[in-house]
């Protein structure tokens, strides 16, 4: 039981960061008239949330400073609406593709999970808790908003990661290796996909 406990702790962090990152994947707000920049395999793409993300990055700089949106985007790089749009194409390639492989995580077991770890830290009280209920004020979400959103979020990363293990489970090499075995599927992936840019 302590061990749960533990784990779902550690979730709860993770989500404040995914928090962030989920802006990109799933963020309906602003609630806007949204201007379309491009889609993906008929997913639509909006300029606003990009736009979002822009702003939560810098509200993510200035809670900690080692911190970004994105472990490839480095604090010393300039975040420009490219680059969020890039990792947004991924993500709705990775996405579709574990989909239609039948991988989708499981939406209600996500919600539980980012639900256990939110009251987790929220009894906790500490600077995490703080830090959640800081961005929630900043961009005006909810605590059911948030809830929602994090668990969108752990389902798409869920989702990925169940991609990134059916595709390594016949082959060998060193988690680098695999790694970048993984890259290049997803660049082939996007080469494929259909994407228009408005």
């Amino acid at each position: 039981m302590q061990k749960r406990i533990f784990h779902l702790y550690a979730v709860s962090v993770l989500l404040i960061i995914a928090l962030i990152i989920s802006v990109l994947q799933f963020a309906d707000k602003p609630k806007t008239q949204k201007q379309v920049i491009a889609v993906v395999d008929g997913v639509e793409i909006y300029k606003e949330n990009i736009d979002f993300m822009l702003k939560l990055n810098e509200i993510s700089k200035e809670n900690s400073p080692q911190q970004t949106i994105d472990d490839d985007i480095q604090q010393s790089e300039v975040v420009d609406q490219q680059q969020l749009l890039n990792k947004r194409i991924r993500s709705i390639v990775i996405y579709n593709e574990a989909k239609k492989l039948g991988l989708e995580a499981d939406y209600d077991e996500a919600y539980q999970t980012a639900k256990g770890a939110y009251d987790i830290a929220k009894e906790a009280n500490d600077e995490n808790y703080a830090l959640i209920v800081d961005y929630m004020e900043r961009i005006k979400f909810s605590e059911e908003e948030y809830l929602e959103l994090a668990a969108k979020t752990y389902q798409n990363i869920m989702t990925q990661s169940n991609l990134y293990n059916e595709f390594i489970k016949d082959k060998s090499g060193t988690e680098d290796e695999l790694k970048a075995l993984f890259e290049e599927y997803v660049e082939r992936l996007i080469e494929q996909a259909e994407i228009e840019y408005k």
